[in-house]
């Protein structure tokens, strides 16, 4: 939907039957008990319903809005999980697939001289809790986190060229991106902490 220059509107619904899906499961080893390989999934089905938004204010101000929602469920599929134990899998779900995922983001564009022009925008993002496994086991639960990143864009004189300024995670959160085995260990890794680049871009 769109009304005018000022708002548009967009959403769906949506339904996935799969037929051997191919996701990332555990296969048994003799030496490290469980080694991770592509193993296929019978049969599997998502569901859910996404909208996005932006709205266009006076002054130059922006907003884009977005939202996702999103169920998964494993239907028919034996294997073994990361511990290997053969397990049956129906009522699983995706791994690393959050139910919830929310984005906003505010932004201006505004002249700074003659010949030249800049763009601010801060964008939160919110994802829901989700598991680096099949089976929600708790030790592989990924919990949910919220993120700010900071952008600022210069135009210079030239139309093709543009100076970015980027601050992912700027208030430096402490979260996990995935959980697996190893052996008798349970290994963790860390998102990227507050994280600064500065670029040039050429349009060609």
């Amino acid at each position: 939907l769109q009304w005018g220059n000022s708002l548009s509107l967009s959403s769906s619904l949506f339904y996935y039957d799969y037929r051997d899906k191919q996701v990332f499961g555990a296969v048994e080893d003799i030496l490290f008990t469980t080694l991770s390989r592509l193993v296929n999934v019978p049969r599997s089905h998502a569901y859910g319903a996404d909208v996005q938004a932006r709205v266009a204010f006076p002054g130059g101000w922006r907003a884009d809005l977005s939202a996702a929602w999103l169920k998964t469920r494993i239907d028919d599929y034996v294997g073994y999980d990361d511990f290997g134990v053969l397990r049956a899998f129906r009522g699983g779900t995706f791994s690393y697939a959050p139910e919830l995922d929310l984005r906003a983001t505010l932004g201006r564009t505004f002249p700074l001289a003659p010949g030249l022009q800049g763009d601010l925008a801060v964008t939160w993002r919110h994802a829901g809790r989700s598991w680096a496994d099949m089976l929600r086991n708790p030790v592989f639960r990924l919990d949910g986190h919220d993120q700010i990143d900071l952008s600022l864009a210069l135009q210079l004189a030239r139309p093709d060229m543009v100076v970015r300024l980027n601050v992912e995670n700027l208030t430096d959160q402490y979260r996990w991106t995935n959980a697996y085995t190893s052996n008798d260990s349970l290994i963790r890794y860390a998102a990227r902490p507050r994280h600064w680049s500065l670029s040039l871009v050429r349009n060609w």
